[in-house]
């Protein structure tokens, strides 16, 4: 059977579009790539936006700065308003950082830190915490297993 030229051409059309769609679709999964491989991590993308939305939100009265955890995480203002500082892969250093401007920011009355749940038992990070804030005080400290 042989098509007509405007056959060819809505085949060729067609697959034009569906080559095009196949690169839009998964351009975003090779972008997200260089945050694993590259010199931008997804820590440090992710801190400039919390800063911004800090500095938006402003005074709180309580901060909570953390990893996935905090960043999944829905605080209702029930005990007053609240910001999550969550960063998803965010370490200790991540928010040496941008700790300043966090509070400068926000303010808070409270500071939360719920920080390295998966990375604490992994070596010093509890320590270098503790060093690096010698302003703060950890109330409790979980057992590692």
């Amino acid at each position: 059977m042989n098509a007509t030229p405007s056959e060819r051409d809505k085949t060729v059309l067609i697959i034009i579009f569906c080559v095009i769609a196949s690169v839009a679709a998964t351009a975003p999964f090779f972008a997200t790539k260089r945050y694993y491989y590259g010199e931008l991590s997804y820590a440090k993308t992710r801190a400039g936006f919390v800063v911004q939305e800090a500095q938006q939100v402003g005074k709180v009265d309580t901060l909570v700065i953390g990893d996935s955890l905090i960043e999944q995480t829905y605080f209702p203002d029930r005990c007053g308003s609240v910001f999550a500082a969550g960063i998803g892969g965010a370490r200790v250093r991540d928010f040496q950082a941008i700790i300043d401007e966090l509070l400068s920011a926000t303010q808070p009355d409270t500071v939360i830190v719920a920080l390295g749940a998966k990375h604490f038992s992994a070596g010093d990070e509890l320590q270098e915490f503790a060093q690096s804030t010698p302003h703060c005080s950890i109330v409790w400290k979980a057992a590692t297993l």
